[in-house]
């Protein structure tokens, strides 16, 4: 430790009390007390500020009126704290209030071995939700690459959620660009332009972050309008792919020689996915959506749009089947995506058939590599454009009425984020042989869930901004990964559950049932591993029952003790 330096946090605020909290919770719990908390509340109305004061006794609230975002908030920041008679190897440390921490964390800070002048350092942020952990980037200006960073990768630019440095290198960077870049990018043009003044950009090996990425903003753009395309492009804040913004960060950061170049691809990024729009808009649907059952066109399910995406890996002996019950839907959905993982058996030709017979609601994906079943899955439902999503594996089948079941109850349940139905078991032939669950779960379940590994909800029906808000499937895992986007919507939402057969799970000699004993032990401790991260923001004591519990079960489905809890 260097003389005992004092910690200067600076925190935005808006209107997230509950979030808040948990990080205030985490700040009184630090074993390391010299600290001073900078809470910027840009106009919160829900007591934020009000509440710190009464929790925090070193505290400085700086008040917004609701326009200054993450950059103008961090430039109050600065504002203030270069009038603060502060020691030069005095700390700064920014976070997001959606961040939480162990409570030794300052400790590590203030010990890192790595701290020095003229260095940056980010405490790797671990997402409670997926397998994302979040180091910074690489960037490539001339093709406008931004790449995430894997372990041991060195960056250009790192974000300044988790950032900490000396109070000297904070004073000398200056603030941050509020109007050009008012939010998104804002942090990485902070950083890369510390990195060309010499600056060294560190990830901490002493120090993590939790992280909660479900309550950032928009990512993926799913714009449906023409109107709401050059809305989230140029005028919108919260959308990290904003044509606008991207422009400023390549005016503001790209080296000169680059500059042009960059800021032209900017804009051509941009015409290519207007032309996209425009195209979608134009063509025509193969079929009238829910022409089967008249009924359904009227009241509230109208204007429900539905994707289906199926997976294919070599299963071209069962996939017809598959898309055959889709395609026979007593609901037709908006859109079929058939995403081929590189299938050697003609299962791609077999989905271009389809594409052909259905033009416009059948539509191919098809990789060159293979990304596993993880990714596979993934590049389907990132390309969705219903507002609610489901899937099936390509040697599995829909009951004819699967969507309209699942759209029906959700309807009933306004308050309800994804619905499941009962799953008959077929062999090869497609001959039932048994039902999946005994008794299961509907509302909140996660408690419940913990203890269904093996016989856990499938094939569900998910609002796709919910399936968002947790970041999909984990890529990480082979096995298992249905099981724990489980965990992770059991969480967050609260599900409802169909009594009726709605989906047909294929047990044969080629499914996972026949993977090495030690593939699933690894997954096993992949799952469980996540699992613990996810519920790291719950109360001790709930989560150590959870804990236990899905151990437990995991022991018990091995059969065997995996050593999960020592």
């Amino acid at each position: 430790m260097k003389n005992n330096p004092k910690i200067y946090i600076v925190l935005p605020v808006h209107n997230r009390i509950n979030i808040t909290r948990k990080f205030i919770d985490r700040l009184k719990g630090q074993t390391y007390k010299d600290y001073h908390l900078i809470l910027v509340d840009d106009g919160s109305t829900d007591g934020t500020a009000e509440y710190v004061g009464e929790q925090i006794e070193n505290l400085t609230v700086l008040r917004g009126s609701g326009n200054l975002w993450w950059a103008g908030a961090l430039t109050k920041a600065y504002g203030h704290l270069s009038k603060v008679k502060a020691r030069d190897d005095d700390l700064v440390w920014i976070n997001n209030d959606d961040s939480v921490f162990d409570p030794d964390y300052f400790e590590r800070v203030v010990n890192d071995p790595d701290l020095a002048a003229g260095s940056l350092i980010i405490s790797p942020g671990h997402d409670i939700n997926s397998d994302f952990i979040e180091r910074g980037f690489s960037i490539h200006w001339p093709t406008l690459q931004f790449k995430k960073l894997q372990a041991g990768e060195e960056p250009d630019a790192i974000t300044t959620r988790g950032l900490y440095m000396y109070f000297l290198t904070y004073k000398s960077l200056g603030p941050l660009h509020p109007v050009l870049l008012p939010q998104y990018l804002s942090d990485l043009e902070y950083t890369y332009r510390a990195k060309r003044r010499g600056c060294k950009l560190i990830i901490s090996k002493c120090s993590h972050v939790y992280v909660d990425r479900s309550s950032t903003g928009m990512h993926v753009d799913n714009s449906k309008t023409l109107r709401e395309l050059f809305y989230n492009h140029f005028v919108s804040r919260k959308t990290a792919y904003s044509t606008l913004y991207w422009g400023n960060m390549v005016l503001l950061a790209a080296p000169r020689e680059y500059k042009l170049k960059a800021f032209l691809l900017v804009y051509k990024n941009f015409i290519r996915r207007l032309a996209r729009l425009c195209r979608e808009k134009k063509q025509p649907p193969a079929l009238k959506r829910n022409e089967a059952k008249p009924s359904i066109r009227n009241g509230s399910k109208q204007g429900k749009l539905i994707s289906v995406v199926i997976t294919s890996y070599n299963q071209r002996e069962y996939l017809r089947e598959a898309i055959e019950s889709v395609v026979n839907q007593t609901f037709l959905p908006c859109e079929i995506l058939v995403c081929d993982d590189a299938s050697k058996d003609g299962s791609q030709e077999l989905i271009k058939e389809y594409e052909k017979q259905y033009p416009g609601l059948v539509k191919g994906i098809f990789h060159e590599l293979n990304l596993g079943i993880s990714g596979n899955r993934s590049s389907g439902l990132e390309r969705a454009r219903g507002e609610l999503v489901t899937w099936v594996d390509g040697d599995d089948r829909y009951k004819p009425e699967k969507l309209e079941t699942e759209l029906t109850a959700l309807l009933k349940d306004p308050g309800a984020g994804w619905a499941y139905s009962q799953v008959d078991i077929i062999d090869a032939g497609g001959n039932r042989k048994g039902a999946r669950y005994n008794s299961p779960p509907a509302g909140y379940i996660l408690d419940v869930l913990v203890t269904m590994l093996g016989s856990a909800p499938r094939n569900q029906m998910v609002y796709l901004e919910a399936l968002k808000k947790i970041s999909f499937f984990r890529h990480d895992m082979t096995l298992y990964e249905d099981f724990d986007l489980c965990l992770r919507l059991a969480k967050n939402y609260k599900a409802v559950y169909c009594p009726e057969p709605q989906v047909e799970y294929r047990i044969h000699p080629g499914g996972v049932h026949n993977i090495s004993k030690q593939n699933h032990i690894d997954n096993y401790r992949k799952l469980f591993g996540n699992f613990r991260m996810m519920i790291s923001d719950l109360p001790v004591d709930r989560r150590i029952v959870l804990e236990r519990k899905l151990s437990d079960r995991i022991n018990f489905i091995a059969g065997q003790d995996v050593g999960l809890i020592n």
